[in-house]
């Protein structure tokens, strides 16, 4: 795969980890993250929004 494209993807994936933590998602189990993150009304639900604006974003630059 390209360089950039892989940079791009864990970026993307490392601000939606700091999203899915930073909008209250703090202190769950794993079963209650992932319930949280399926969970469209969520602020842990919007991570996989943010990851693909940061992937987009990055394969852009």
């Amino acid at each position: 795969m390209n360089r950039r494209l892989l940079i791009g993807l864990g970026v993307a994936l490392l601000l939606a980890l700091i999203a899915a933590l930073t909008f209250g998602e703090v202190g769950l189990s794993l079963g209650q993250y992932t319930e949280a993150l399926t969970d469209p009304g969520s602020p842990a639900g919007r991570a996989p929004l943010f990851a693909l604006i940061a992937w987009r974003a990055a394969r852009e630059w």
